[in-house]
């Protein structure tokens, strides 16, 4: 086993989520090498593109495409993969060729991966297998019996979706208090399992884009002792959409309020830095990325990520670069192939339609990209004005 995959075992296994002030230093330690090392790859691929090769670290499996919700932005389910979904064994075949190829990390989401029946066996055998397995949920469905079968099987972290707080949550995701249900089961969940890791995936978008969704949000967060991770809002995903109204998406004359959201953001993450997992550099980004949208020139990081869609693509992420279909090749023979190793280094050089996912890790992880966004944006005249 290499050095890097023993490191990343030891942390997922025994550091991340510990409550130990002394191991969670350590913790730290490891991202903040693990970090180092990026930066190192991605500044020296600005002059020497072919350095970059497929080196999958985490694998983002849908094992369904259906969802329990019905949210304003989203497709999936309905004109996006109706009803498909990934058997048990086909799954289970997915996670031994992940430990094959000693892929440590697998992101088992959906639609709404609560429906699926087999969710505790696969994170089970995930678990089993020694991969690290999180959960992407909307976590309506997560009550407290389904929680503590996923706890049995080892599962350790959670990213929920948000969209905001109370009725404003409950309009997004076109349900009745769905958002009271969410409540009771993150109260659940850190009463019961405080080594359980919960990011609040929260939704920046045309109605969130307020400092008052943002303190909300905050509030909620600090209630539980969980965290927040700033997504925006998709422009050009296949399973997203502007919302009924075309209501989502932020344009240049909402640069203003932008600003005023960014900057109180910049105040949270100073007053409380683990409150918001984004970095400072990328919380300071944000009005570039939402506005430029595709023409901000960021290099990708998906070379370190695979896509497994329900219906069985392999893609290198959720909208580029089809490699394959496990229906009609397997799993292993798909990776680590010329054309991945294609597809990998095209994203890099954004050769692609481009979009913003993992839009923190690629702003802080490339040298000049970090420097740009060393210090706030916000021009210090509408500072004074505001």
């Amino acid at each position: 086993m290499r050095i890097r995959d023993t490191l990343q075992h030891i942390y997922f296994r025994q550091l991340k989520h510990s409550t130990s002030p002394f191991l969670k230093q350590i913790a730290k330690g490891v991202r903040n090498a693990e970090s180092y090392r990026l930066s190192l790859v991605h500044g020296i691929a600005d002059v020497y593109p072919n350095i970059i090769k497929a080196d999958v670290r985490y694998v983002f499996l849908a094992i369904t495409s259906q969802c329990n919700l019905r949210c304003d932005g989203c497709d999936y389910g309905r004109e996006f993969m109706p009803k498909e979904s990934l058997d048990l064994e086909s799954i289970k075949t997915i996670l031994d060729d992940l430990k094959h190829y000693k892929i440590p990390n697998v992101w088992i989401y959906g639609g709404e991966p609560l429906i699926h029946k087999d969710l505790p066996e696969i994170v089970a055998y995930a678990y089993r297998l020694g991969l690290h397995p999180t959960l992407g949920s909307n976590a309506v469905l997560l009550k407290p019996q389904k929680m503590d079968s996923l706890y049995e099987a080892g599962l350790r972290q959670i990213y929920i979706g948000i969209y905001g707080i109370g009725e404003e949550y409950d309009k997004y995701v076109d349900k009745k208090d769905r958002f009271a249900q969410l409540e009771k089961n993150i109260a659940y969940i850190t009463q019961t399992y405080p080594d359980v890791t919960i990011v609040l995936s929260w939704l920046l978008m045309k109605p969130t884009c307020n400092t008052k969704s943002l303190q909300e949000v905050v509030d909620f967060a600090k209630k539980y002792s969980i965290q927040i991770g700033v997504q925006l809002v998709h422009y050009d995903f296949p399973y997203f959409n502007d919302g009924k109204k075309e209501e989502l998406q932020l344009y240049e004359e909402d640069r203003p309020q932008i600003y005023t959201l960014v900057k109180r953001m910049e105040q949270i993450k100073e007053e409380s830095p683990e409150l918001i997992v984004n970095s400072k550099q990328s919380i300071h980004a944000i009005p570039d990325w939402l506005i430029e949208k595709q023409n901000l020139e960021v290099p990708c990081y998906m070379y370190n990520n695979i896509w497994v869609a329900a219906n069985g693509d392999v893609m290198v992420c959720q909208k580029n670069s089809l490699l394959g279909n496990i229906n009609e090749t397997k799993f292993r023979d798909i990776l680590y192939t010329k054309e991945h190793t294609e597809a990998a280094r095209t994203s890099f050089n954004l050769n692609c339609s481009r979009c913003h996912v993992k839009f923190d890790i690629r702003t802080r992880q490339h040298p000049k990209t970090r420097r740009k966004y060393e210090s706030s944006i916000i021009p210090i005249k509408y500072i004074e004005n505001n």
